[in-house]
């Protein structure tokens, strides 16, 4: 094991979410998980054969060319992707100005490092909170960093100004609505 590229470790944690959240809980791994890719072995990694049986079982194309989750995520992804500027995409408050063709909700109003924004300009906490309070339409509120998969979104409605500003207390800072 130790003449591997890849590290116990990273072979530890692409294994590790592999199960967690990508196998299927019928998924036989085990009669794979000792058997090793010879393709990947021969430039010096580890790299079992569960991936392959589990991509062909997925797919139905049978290919050696599958990929262990610790190679894609600790060596591929860094290949390809300047990892020094992945927090500067991450608030997504910054989507309107990156994709301004992209189809997109309306922004009513924003928090970026806790400051409010309502069309890019900046206002109070109270004007924000008067604007969202005064639109008659169901809004979405959720935060704009460190969150996914629907982590923080509640649904605005009929909310009146006292209400909105407990909301943002609640959310603090770096939220969309």
């Amino acid at each position: 094991m130790s003449n591997y590229i890849n590290s116990k470790k990273e072979i530890f944690l692409g294994d590790r979410y592999f199960k967690e959240h990508v196998m299927p809980i019928d998924f036989e791994y085990k009669k794979f998980k000792k058997e090793i890719n010879p393709l990947f072995s021969k430039y010096g990694f580890y790299v079992s054969k569960m991936y392959q049986a589990f991509y062909t079982m997925m797919s139905g194309i049978d290919s050696e060319h599958y990929m262990s989750m610790d190679l894609y995520y600790f060596y591929v992804l860094p290949a390809l992707n300047k990892y020094d500027f992945k927090d500067a995409w991450l608030d997504k408050n910054i989507y309107t100005e990156l994709f301004p063709t992209a189809k997109q909700p309306k922004t009513v109003a924003k928090n970026m490092n806790g400051l409010y924004f309502i069309e890019g300009h900046r206002v109070s906490k109270a004007e924000a909170a008067s604007f969202v309070s005064s639109n008659h339409s169901s809004m979405i509120i959720k935060p704009t960093i460190r969150t996914c998969n629907g982590d923080g979104v509640r649904q605005i409605d009929g909310y009146d100004k006292l209400q909105v500003i407990r909301l943002f207390d609640d959310y603090k800072r770096d939220f969309i609505i």
